[in-house]
């Protein structure tokens, strides 16, 4: 699956180009004892393990707000890797 995204990549050739980036979306549940709401998070993938560009970096995170009232979503904006 890929997602298209906008962020800078610092050191990068075009640091902010959109970009088309494969990842695996994950669904976390906090408690297995008492199952609520559930987090989704999209990591990026690993393509080439010589050359893991992104480095499985958060894409994307959505958070249930309390009482069902919606979600809170993070994107990510800018990444700078060492």
């Amino acid at each position: 699956k890929g997602m298209e995204t906008e962020f800078v990549l610092t050191g990068a050739t075009n640091p902010t180009a959109k970009k088309n980036v494969n990842y695996y979306p994950f669904t976390l549940k906090l408690n297995s004892k008492t199952p609520g709401s559930s987090q989704v998070i999209w990591v990026a993938e690993t393509s080439n393990p010589l050359q893991n560009t992104y480095r499985n970096v958060i894409l994307k995170m959505e958070m249930p707000i309390s009482y069902s009232i919606g979600k809170l979503v993070y994107t990510l904006t800018e990444a700078t890797f060492a």
